[in-house]
């Protein structure tokens, strides 16, 4: 995943063998360990390669689940949030402080976030959800399986005015941004 703005470009990607005791971890510039797992869990690390175009920084997020199976992440101004193991982190990317972390109460893996005007918009396996600005949740949606395409056609898609779904068992879903089913 890439992301790029006028302040940076930002290469996301996951390190399947991290350890905490690997000697090469000094290549990371910072370390984010949000839900305090050790030496004893099997982890993975999610790197950001953030250019600033003067400067170069690694950034590493320590997380159970690994998979980059979506846009997880998004970048607005020097502010990267991330969505990953059902936490909200925001990052300034420029000193490499954590703005704010907040759990959320996402069931299942997520497979992305997305920006819509000051809110988010989370596809999830199990639910589509709209959080405010403050990663407080607004509204959810369930179908009946997950949201996951058999068929190839795009299991989650947002419209100008809607959000169309697939799940598993291939039922259609329309909902509007207030998450009313249409």
């Amino acid at each position: 995943m890439k992301l790029k703005n006028e302040f940076c470009a930002i290469t996301v990607s996951v390190n399947d063998h991290f350890s905490f005791n690997d000697p090469k971890n000094d290549r990371y510039g910072i370390i984010f360990n949000p839900q305090n797992y050790n030496s004893e869990d099997s982890v993975k690390a999610l790197e950001f390669d953030v250019n600033l175009f003067n400067e170069r920084k690694k950034i590493a997020i320590i997380s159970f689940i690994g998979e980059l199976e979506g846009d997880i992440a998004v970048l607005e101004g020097t502010v990267l949030t991330v969505l990953q193991d059902e936490t909200f982190l925001q990052i300034d990317v420029i000193d490499g402080r954590i703005i704010t972390t907040k759990p959320t109460d996402i069931f299942g893996s997520v497979f992305s976030l997305n920006k819509f005007d000051d809110d988010y918009i989370v596809h999830g396996e199990i639910e589509i959800a709209r959080y405010d600005s403050d990663f407080n949740k607004i509204w959810s949606f369930s179908g009946k399986d997950i949201f996951a395409s058999v068929t190839g056609r795009p299991a989650f898609e947002m419209s100008e005015n809607s959000i169309k779904l697939y799940d598993f068992q291939d039922n259609y879903y329309e909902i509007d941004y207030n998450g009313k089913e249409i």
